[in-house]
């Protein structure tokens, strides 16, 4: 079967708060009255100056009934040239339907042994075809890092107390140092929320580092 292949011309709005979290109206070809409203993530920045985001639709896809988008903006100059691509590339592709995301921020104390982290999270999971399950929830856990890389996490969604302990297991796969910049990894678990509605429930996780938290009493004990 063919795809469906569309030009829009973009305008809109937006607003950021201090942790890097955010919303967005986004206009298609002027047309107002169907507005699309959209949340943000900062995914890296140097100081106040924004250099990427992630963003999520907060309505459901109309192509695809009940289906999430995604999206990623990037600052960058246009300046680019067939020579812009030179070299080895790592190449991923995802298929199939978008069903439930999250994004946040965690702050890590940085304290050896077990660690712990605060954070924030806004999520965005499946509830019909027609609506999407909006939520927001406050972050609490430990986490552990071994000498390879190879970093445990056991993640509580505090203002879901139904919700069971999630534990996380994640790579960092790039650093500056022994500085963690980015980390990939996935629940031991499925999402409760995905399983009981039979989808797949299979949840990844990246984490992006963007700087420096204030330090936790912990951390200044230590």
């Amino acid at each position: 079967p063919d795809r469906f292949l569309t030009t829009s011309d973009i305008t809109g709005t937006y607003s950021l708060e201090s942790p890097g979290l955010g919303n967005q109206e986004i206009v298609f070809d002027g047309n107002a009255d169907s507005a699309v409203p959209a949340g943000l993530l900062v995914t890296k920045a140097e100081g106040t100056n924004v250099h990427s985001l992630d963003g999520n639709f907060l309505v459901p896809s109309e192509a695809v009934p009940g289906a999430l988008t995604r999206f990623t903006m990037t600052q960058r100059v246009s300046n680019f040239h067939t020579n812009s691509l030179n070299g080895n590339y790592a190449f991923q592709i995802i298929g199939g339907a978008n069903m439930g995301y999250g994004f946040g921020f965690i702050n890590f104390d940085g304290v050896e042994g077990d660690g712990t982290f605060t954070g924030q999270m806004r999520g965005n999971a499946p509830a019909s075809d027609s609506e999407r399950f909006l939520f927001e929830t406050a972050l609490t856990g430990t986490y552990e890092v071994e000498h390879h890389g190879f970093t445990t996490l056991q993640l509580t969604f505090a203002d879901f107390p139904e919700f069971p302990v999630f534990p996380i297991t994640a790579l960092i796969v790039h650093a500056n140092g022994s500085q963690g910049l980015s980390l990939r990894g996935n629940f031991e678990i499925p999402s409760p929320v995905l399983a009981a509605m039979g989808l797949p429930s299979l949840v990844r996780t990246q984490l992006d580092y963007l700087g420096p938290a204030e330090m936790t009493e912990v951390a200044k004990t230590q």
